[in-house]
């Protein structure tokens, strides 16, 4: 698996991420034409979100990541609304992802019409 990073150094410090992308850089091994993408907007959108790894591959398509460093100490509670991080409530981070991913899919599942 081919991996394109922008900032290495970003990447360094990102070590929830390292960890994920550890592992999956063993489940690709081999894979020359696997492409996994850090940190890097490869679909520009109107949401805010910006997957942590996105990984193209011919036989699975495209896989999207967000990885987080949260422990159960830190993350209390998750719900459809919110999520307690700290004791304070945050928005669900799945509902960026979820607009994400919908920006993402329609251009995809868009009908073709031949002329």
């Amino acid at each position: 698996m081919n991996v394109i990073c922008t900032n290495k150094d970003t990447l360094a410090l990102d070590s929830p991420t390292q960890l994920i992308l550890n592992y999956l850089q063993k489940m690709f091994e081999g894979r020359k034409e696997t492409v996994c993408y850090y940190n890097l907007p490869t679909y520009t959108s109107d949401t805010s979100f910006t997957p942590s790894l996105v990984i193209a591959d011919p036989e699975l398509g495209i896989l999207i990541f967000k990885v987080y460093g949260y422990t159960n100490e830190i993350l209390t509670e998750l719900s459809k609304d919110f999520w307690t991080i700290n004791g304070d409530k945050k928005t669900n981070d799945l509902i960026p992802f979820l607009d994400y991913i919908y920006v993402f899919s329609n251009p995809i599942k868009r009908p073709r019409y031949n002329l």
